[in-house]
This record gives C-alpha cells, structure tokens and sequence, in this order.
C-alpha cells in the first residue's frame, strides 16, 4: 500500500510565513504590559477617530442643522419626518460618538477631565447645549464640528475645580 503525503498547501505556506513574521516585526500582545497596550489602543482610537471625521468632513454648520432637528423636535414632540430623521440621528450619533471617544480616551490617557457630563444626560440635553453655544458663537462655525462640540460642552459642563 502506497501512502500519499500531502504536501503543504500555499495557504498553509503563507499563514506559517505570517506567523514568523509577526514574532519578528512585532512582539507577541501577550509580551506587552498593560500600559502599552492602552496606549496602542490610544493610538488606535485616535488614529480612527481622525480618519473618520476627515472623511466624513462634518463641519460646524452641518452638525448645527442637524441638532437643530433635535431640539426642534423636542420642543414639539410629533412624528418625526422621514426627511429629517436621517439629520437628527447624525447629530445623535456625532454626541454618542464624541462622548464616548472623549471619556475612553481620558481613562487611557490618565488626563485631567475638562468636561463634567451630568450623569444620565441625554442626547437630546447635549445637542441643546450645543445648539444653545452655536446660537452664542455663530463666528466660530467655521471650525471643524470636533473643534466646536469641544469648546460648547467644556462651556456647557464645566468640572468643579
């Protein structure tokens, strides 16, 4: 009886090569201390964050129209239009997005918070504060929305000193 040996498939070939690679070029995660890897994920985070927000170019006047949406809505709660649901959920979503990124990177980064969000704050109260600083600081719409959601929560919750 003839045995047949089968010889490594090329995938099997190139998954091998990329282990012995990633041992070279980088150190095993498992090697990396806690703090390097918060910071790798820092990086991460920022590097993705940047990225996005560059693609998707979310300027001031843009993120203004769409939280006007959601305070108009509020103010008088009805069906939400289907033309202006799409707006409202990007001016939620840029909050939810800008929060989140802002209080995971103060905890990695070990920094001092500048912004005190009030616990259980909605989506709705955060775009208000936002609209309300805009309506105050139509000169600065022009900045990036990153730039100005920044400045209008540091204004609208500030951290007891």
């Amino acid at each position: 009886m003839i045995a047949h040996v089968r010889a490594p498939s090329r995938e099997t070939h190139y998954v091998s090569e990329r282990c012995q690679l990633r041992g070279k070029l980088l150190p095993p995660l498992g090697h990396l201390g806690d703090q390097d890897m918060l910071r790798l994920l820092a990086l991460a985070m920022s590097i993705l964050g940047l990225g996005a927000s560059h693609c998707l170019g979310q300027t001031s006047k843009s993120m203004l129209a769409q939280c006007r949406e959601v305070v108009a809505h509020e103010k008088t709660p009805s069906p939400f239009p289907p033309d202006k649901v799409l707006s409202a959920t990007a001016c939620t979503n840029y909050i939810y997005g800008f929060v989140g990124g802002y209080l995971v990177t103060l905890q990695l980064v070990g920094a001092k918070a500048q912004i005190c969000f009030p616990t259980g704050a909605t989506p709705v109260q955060l775009a208000t504060a936002y609209v309300s600083w805009a309506d105050r600081n139509s000169e600065k719409m022009q900045l990036p929305a990153r730039s100005t959601i920044m400045r209008a929560f540091e204004e609208a919750f500030p951290c007891k000193k």
